[in-house]
């Protein structure tokens, strides 16, 4: 039996277990403690999205008769999701651009993203599976590879294919590891909402407006 969809699966149940954990985080009364949290599920979250452009891109392409389209379609849906945690990043950081956005809306976006981007892992791996021969990988222990090594941030501007985007992971991650080194020594606290700031202006507080795409289901 072959367990990439299983795997897939089990990592999105890990993950939003991890994404309702975090954003509970910014609710308690002492922000040294929602902070890890928050950062931990950043963390899984990026590496699994890296071992998805590692692993079920490339697979999809090679294997699939419409893998193109789908591929493209799991590249662009990741660096959604990857711009959503970019901009909590930002906010746990302190980014001074991220501040006006309030815990409760970047949860709401991350979340809507979360959903976009399993069902799409999910539909490639079903039909990796389905397509699968004694001769392909073992996809499953190298999205696990992947996901134990890649980088512990979101990466949404860095190329995902060939040998470029595996150069450009592998730094990230080294560079990741030395940061997570030096940061374990430096107290951290989660940001707080808007409405625990002096307020912006009327026209500093206007939100973008942002145009959606459709998208399948």
């Amino acid at each position: 039996m072959d367990t990439l969809l299983p795997h897939t699966r089990e990592t999105h149940r890990a993950l939003a277990a991890r994404l309702d954990q975090a954003e509970r985080a910014h609710s308690m009364r002492d922000p040294h403690e929602g902070y890890p949290a928050v950062d931990t599920f950043l963390t899984m979250a990026a590496r699994h999205t890296a071992a998805s452009h590692a692993v079920l891109v490339p697979a999809a392409r090679r294997k699939l008769d419409h893998g193109q389209e789908m591929a493209r379609e799991l590249v662009e849906e990741s660096r959604r999701f990857e711009l959503t945690l970019n901009q909590v990043k930002a906010k746990l950081y302190g980014s001074p651009y991220a501040q006006r956005r309030s815990w409760r809306s970047l949860w709401s976006d991350v979340r809507r993203e979360f959903e976009y981007v399993s069902r799409m892992e999910e539909r490639v791996a079903g039909e990796l599976a389905a397509s699968r021969v004694d001769e392909d990988p073992d996809w499953s222990a190298m999205l696990y590879r992947v996901e134990l090594h890649g980088p512990a941030r979101p990466l949404p501007w860095i190329p995902n294919r060939g040998v470029h985007g595996h150069l450009a992971r592998t730094l990230a991650a080294r560079v990741d590891g030395w940061a997570e080194g030096w940061w374990a020594t430096e107290p951290r606290t989660l940001a707080p909402d808007p409405d625990e700031e002096p307020q912006p202006s009327e026209e500093q507080a206007s939100p973008r407006h942002n145009g959606r795409r459709k998208r399948r289901r």
